[in-house]
């Protein structure tokens, strides 16, 4: 395996190819799931919500968010990232899924 001259492996070798396509389908499924979006966004979507403290809501979120963003580095090492993925893409497509039914039914209660 040819070596660069700081002594690694060249970036675009196929030894390291593998690792940066999977790593780039996970940057665009992050994408997808809009997590971002709804962090950014949480207090107007508490509020519409009619949760009585949106921010405290949102500082809760973004707590967990904080806690289990550090946390799954280890658990990742322990349970494979395969497994992983899988768990975590259909928790947060559950969690999306009940925003949209919980804004939903928002929407209705206040137009009747």
């Amino acid at each position: 395996m040819p070596r660069d001259d700081y002594g690694g492996v060249p970036f675009w070798s196929p030894q390291n190819l593998k690792p940066l396509i999977i790593m780039c389908f996970i940057m665009i499924f992050v994408q997808f799931t809009a997590i971002n979006a709804v962090l950014a966004d949480s207090i107007r979507i508490f509020k519409e919500l009619n949760f009585a403290e949106p921010r405290i809501c949102t500082a809760g979120m973004s707590s967990a968010f904080l806690l289990f963003t550090f946390g799954s580095a280890a658990l990742t090492d322990r349970a494979g990232r395969k497994l992983l993925l899988s768990v975590f893409a259909v928790l947060i497509a559950i969690s999306l899924c009940m925003f949209s039914v919980a804004g939903f039914l928002s929407k209705n209660k206040r137009s009747s």
